[in-house]
């Protein structure tokens, strides 16, 4: 079946709606949690701020329309709101339970800085810049976490925020223990995002570098403790590659051809709309046209639900726990 132009900003139009009606007052959207990647059975909601960075990071290219700067809008004072000293921020609200314990993170930070960048928007972006390039390991990478490492560093706000950590309430110490994150924490999707925001120079060519030999030796599935599917290393990799991070190109034809060979006779790709979403994205920002890409769209707009949303399927995971962001069936 042949896609429109019509059939596609139609399909658009109604998923800019359903976002437009259940964005929270204060800019914030929903995010559930579960114990399994299908959202099914056990779910609970969570406050996060990683879930609307997530929602209006892929929104800024729609930005003209007048409900998604609505959106943009509403999320950019949430995270305004939500902004720690130095211009970083933390996964969790303030106001959850959990603020305090979570040490503040690099993808988040990342995230939200590239959407307040991309909307023109004034924050302590020298500051923060130099606080994610000060919180890299011995190779360049950078850490996931804004925690104590063993560095020299004379900028006080980097202390602070290392330090923050050692301060009340006591049991921080624990989240090193009970949970997935670990002090030296380095993943591939969070050095993907802070590329996307930092772009590239000689500070991030190590991350280049260590991206592109994930994909030449096809580590993907295992190369992030968050992100556990390739198909969003691809996504992170790919919207660099359109920005223009030519340190990435030598690894687009591989990445096109790895979302090329898992689509499926439908369209449908890896486990999941989302999965499919992912890659059609991918795809796109990597320039590629061809029947494969045709099949997926077309999947794809068959599976929107008539609000215009989409069955829910986990973004990201953490504490064996699997999270999807923007309400109600929205992947």
């Amino acid at each position: 079946m042949e896609t429109t132009l019509s059939g596609l900003e139609q399909s658009i139009s109604k998923a800019v709606d359903y976002l437009y009606y259940r964005q929270y007052h204060n800019g914030e959207f929903c995010c559930y949690i579960s114990d399994n990647e299908a959202i099914k059975g056990w779910m609970a909601p969570d406050s996060a701020v990683f879930p609307t960075a997530l929602i209006a990071g892929a929104l800024i290219c729609t930005q003209e329309d007048p409900r998604v700067d609505s959106i943009l809008r509403k999320s950019t004072f949430f995270f305004e709101c939500q902004m720690q000293p130095g211009g970083v921020w933390n996964y969790f609200t303030k106001w959850s339970r959990y603020s305090l314990t979570l040490p503040h993170d690099a993808d988040d930070t990342a995230c939200v800085s590239a959407v307040f960048r991309d909307r023109n928007i004034e924050w302590p972006r020298p500051d923060n810049k130099v606080l994610l390039y000060i919180n890299r390991n011995a190779k360049g990478l950078f850490y996931t976490w804004f925690a104590m490492h063993l560095k020299l560093s004379r900028n006080l706000r980097y202390w602070r925020l290392a330090l923050r950590e050692f301060g009340p309430p006591w049991t921080r110490q624990l989240v090193w223990i009970k949970t997935d994150c670990k002090r030296n924490d380095v993943d591939a999707g969070v050095n993907a995002n802070v590329l996307y925001y930092l772009g590239e120079n000689s500070l991030t060519k190590p991350a280049v570098d260590y991206l592109v030999n994930i994909i030449e030796e096809g580590r993907e599935d295992e190369s992030d403790k968050w992100y556990r599917s390739r198909f969003f290393i691809y996504y992170f990799l790919a919207r660099n590659i359109r920005v223009g991070i030519r340190g990435l190109e030598r690894v687009r034809n591989t990445i096109i051809d790895r979302i090329v060979a898992a689509v499926q006779e439908d369209g449908k790709v890896g486990k999941s709309v989302l999965h499919t979403a992912l890659a059609v994205s991918s795809l796109v920002s990597l320039s590629y046209k061809g029947p494969a890409l045709d099949r997926s769209v077309q999947y794809l707009l068959a599976q929107q639900q008539s609000h215009g949303e989409w069955e829910r399927w986990a973004f990201y995971f953490g504490e064996a726990l699997a999270r999807c962001t923007a309400g109600a069936r929205k992947s």
